[in-house]
């Protein structure tokens, strides 16, 4: 990840946090951090996402060793299921917002504590 390079081509495209955020469907949070320099070791996922955004598709031919240990402190080896839960959920943020999948997320706990609980008797 070349932050120079990035915040260059961010101002060569004319483009905002904000703008990379929606098109590489990620929390502005996420991308403000990594903009600024406070996070140094983004997920392999984020990196690949931002840098289509800015057009620079710098493929790095990941491992799946590379990919499962991650950039960052998290893995990001999943199955197919998990990324189509993730799909969903970030389309839920994107629609709705934050409150909204807060307010789903407290109910599928709460849905599988009560199942978990049943299962235990």
């Amino acid at each position: 990840m070349d932050l120079n390079l990035w915040k260059n081509k961010k101002k060569e495209l004319k483009l905002t946090n904000q703008d990379i955020a929606n098109n590489a469907q990620l929390p502005l949070r996420t991308v403000e951090q990594i903009m600024c320099g406070k996070v140094k070791n983004p997920r392999i996922d984020t990196v690949e996402a931002i840098e289509k955004v800015l057009g620079l598709n710098q493929f790095r031919g990941w491992t799946p060793e590379e990919k499962a240990a991650g950039v960052g402190r998290r893995a990001i080896y999943l199955s197919d299921e998990e990324y189509d839960w993730l799909e969903i959920r970030s389309e839920i943020l994107r629609v709705k917002g934050e409150d909204y999948l807060n307010t789903l997320t407290n109910m599928l706990e709460a849905i599988t504590k009560d199942e978990n609980n049943q299962v235990k008797k």
